[in-house]
C-alpha cells in the first residue's frame, strides 16, 4: 500500500506496549488518538493538537494515560472530545473529581463525551470547570460523527468478555487526481470546468451535462475519463473475541476498507488462550481482515508472553497470503468453522 495522502499514523508504545494509536490528519493538522494507554513517551508538543480521543474500552492498558493527557491540557480552553462505550462520561468525571481544581479558570478543562451503544451514539455529555464537572446526559441518535469538515467516524460495539469494545471506521474525503495522459489527448484546456466537475462529484451531481467552451459534455462520462478517485479509510478494532456475533456485527457495519488496524494478541497456536481472554490470534485477525475486504492488515497489541515481533509478523504474512486465495464462499465457511458462540 502506498503511503496515505490524508493521514499518518503511529503506535506510541510500539506493538507490544499499551495501545495508543496517533492519527494525524494531514489536511488540517488535527490529531486523533485511538485508545489511551501509557502516554509518558508521547510528544509533549502534540497534546494540545489532540481533537478527539476514541476509546475502545476502559481496561487499564487502554485508558491509564488519561491523567497524563489531563495534566498536559490543564491550561487549554479548547474542548476535548471523547468517544467510547456507555458509562465513559461518568468514568472521566470520576477521574477528574479525584483532584482539586481551585486554581484554574472556569473555561479550562472542557469535555464533550459521546457514548456508543450498538452502532449509535446514544448519549452525549458536556462538562467543564464552569459546571464543577457536573453534567446531565443529552439523548442523541447518531450513526456517525463528523469530527471535522474532512473526516467522518462510524462505530460499532463488539463484545470483549461481557463488556463493550468499540470498533471505529474512519473515512477521509476522496482524493481526486487528473489522469494526465488522458487530459493531454482530450483536446481540452485547463479551466474552471475542472473544479466544477470535481464539485459535482462530491455533491452527487454528475448526472447532468457540463458546458466547456460552448461544447456540451456528459459530466459523468467526462469525469470518469479524466479523473481517478482514491478513497482513504481505515478500521480500528481491538480486544474482541472471534465470536459469531462480533463477526456478524462488524461485517454488517463495516466493509471494503483500505486498512484494518487490528490487534493480534496471540499466535494461532495459542487460540485457547485467546478465546479465554476474548482476544484475536494472528489467524483470526487475518480471517477478519479478508472478510472485511481490507487491502492491508496492520497489527498491534501483541501479548508480552512473546519476545520477537517477527514471530507474529511472519505468521500474519503467511495467513494473509493464504486467505487471499480463498473465494468469498470458502472464506465464509472457514470463518463459520473457526468462530465460536459468545
Amino acid at each position: 500500500m502506498s503511503n496515505p495522502l490524508t493521514y499518518s499514523y503511529s503506535f506510541v508504545n510500539g506493538v507490544f506496549g499499551d495501545p495508543v494509536m496517533e492519527v494525524v490528519n494531514k489536511l488540517n493538522g488535527s490529531i486523533y488518538l485511538f485508545d489511551l494507554g501509557d502516554l509518558k513517551h508521547y510528544n509533549a508538543k502534540s497534546f494540545n493538537k489532540v481533537e478527539f480521543v476514541f476509546v475502545s474500552h476502559t481496561h487499564m492498558d487502554h485508558f491509564c494515560g488519561f491523567d497524563h493527557l489531563l495534566r498536559a491540557r490543564i491550561s487549554s480552553k479548547k474542548s476535548l472530545t471523547f468517544v467510547g462505550p456507555k458509562g465513559l462520561a461518568q468514568q472521566i468525571q470520576s477521574k477528574i473529581l479525584g483532584y482539586t481544581w481551585n486554581l484554574i479558570e472556569p473555561e479550562q478543562l472542557s469535555f464533550i463525551v459521546y457514548e456508543i451503544e450498538d452502532h449509535h451514539a446514544t448519549r452525549m455529555a458536556r462538562f467543564s470547570k464552569a459546571s464543577e464537572f457536573s453534567f446531565d446526559y443529552e439523548t442523541i441518535h447518531l450513526e456517525s460523527l463528523d469530527v471535522d469538515a474532512n473526516t467522518k467516524v462510524e462505530f460499532v460495539a463488539l463484545d470483549h468478555n461481557g463488556i463493550d469494545s468499540i470498533a471505529y471506521y474512519v473515512s477521509f474525503p476522496d482524493r481526486i487526481n487528473l489522469i494526465q495522459d488522458k487530459f493531454e489527448t482530450s483536446g481540452l484546456a485547463q479551466g474552471p470546468w475542472m473544479s466544477e466537475l470535481q464539485k459535482r462529484y462530491f455533491n452527487g451531481e454528475l448526472t447532468s451535462q457540463i458546458t466547456i467552451d460552448e461544447n456540451v459534455y456528459e459530466a459523468d462520462k467526462l469525469f470518469t475519463e479524466l479523473f481517478s478517485v482514491k478513497k482513504e479509510n481505515f478500521i480500528y478494532v481491538t480486544d474482541i473475541g472471534f465470536t459469531k456475533e462480533n463477526i456478524q456485527k462488524i461485517s454488517a457495519r463495516f466493509s471494503q476498507t483500505l486498512v484494518l488496524f487490528c490487534e493480534t494478541n496471540f499466535l494461532s497456536g495459542d487460540s485457547d488462550r485467546a478465546k479465554n481472554k476474548a482476544h484475536l490470534t494472528t489467524k483470526y485477525a487475518c480471517l477478519l481482515g479478508r472478510y472485511l475486504q481490507a487491502e492491508q492488515l496492520i497489527s498491534f497489541h501483541y501479548s508480552s508472553i512473546y519476545r520477537e515481533k517477527s514471530d507474529i509478523q511472519n505468521e500474519i504474512d503467511e495467513y494473509w497470503n493464504k486467505f487471499s486465495k480463498l473465494s468469498p464462499q470458502k472464506l465464509k465457511e472457514l470463518i463459520e468453522r473457526e468462530s465460536y458462540a459468545n
